[in-house]
């Protein structure tokens, strides 16, 4: 893990439900960086790790494409555009912010 950040280790504390297509996200200790880290994961998964204070956008799980679609049983991004989720990792201090691609930061 890089040296000078706070990581968790998402794929070992997440859980996929498929009844209704979200991730169940327990409690996952901090691992400090600068360290080798060992994940023991199936082979179709692949080991993930987020550093601590980091906040990621997600879309409805609900949402099939970013295009319109012409099938109207399939939902489109533009339909779900009202919801959006957040997933948080906050650091030591209980702090997170985001970055979005124009460089503008939330907190």
């Amino acid at each position: 893990l890089p040296v000078g950040e706070t990581w968790i280790d998402f794929s070992s504390y997440a859980t996929y439900d498929k009844e209704d297509g979200r991730f169940r996200i327990a409690y996952a200790p901090l691992q400090t960086g600068g360290v080798t880290a060992h994940v023991e994961a199936p082979v179709e998964t692949c080991p993930l790790f987020v550093r601590a204070g980091t906040i990621i956008p997600t879309l409805d799980p609900s949402v099939a494409t970013l295009n319109n679609a012409s099938d109207a049983r399939v939902v489109s991004a533009f339909e779900r555009r009202h919801l959006l989720h957040l997933w948080v990792w906050p650091d030591e201090k209980g702090h997170a912010d985001l970055r979005v691609w124009d460089g503008a930061a939330a907190r």
